[in-house]
């Protein structure tokens, strides 16, 4: 995957989207993001994993990255501080990051 266009938290890219869907999004739409937050809620489907971070207390939503499993891809534990990278997909009532790997 290329080199992160930007790097920031979880909760910072949720609220710049709650605040001003279109700034963030010419801010963030379509670029690669490197994320950090904490893990709300991990999904396994077949070979893909939707990992839910945690946008801070009292957000009705979070950023959701679509993760697909590599050799190694150890499934993070709710809780746990992860670092991903993938493309801004765009706000619906989660930020969503697509083509996603997670780096730690």
């Amino acid at each position: 995957m290329q080199r992160a266009d930007v790097r920031i938290s979880a909760q910072q890219l949720y609220d710049a989207f709650a605040a001003d869907e279109q700034a963030a999004n010419r801010l963030y739409l379509d670029k690669v993001i490197e994320v950090t937050g904490v893990v709300l809620e991990v999904q396994q489907a077949g070979t893909g994993l939707g990992i839910l971070l945690d946008a801070g207390v009292g957000k009705p939503g979070g950023v959701h990255c679509s993760v697909t499993m590599g050799n190694g891809v150890k499934v993070p534990a709710a809780g746990n501080t992860v670092i991903i990278k993938g493309k801004c997909a765009g706000f619906l009532a989660d930020v969503n990051i697509a083509d996603a790997a997670l780096l730690q």
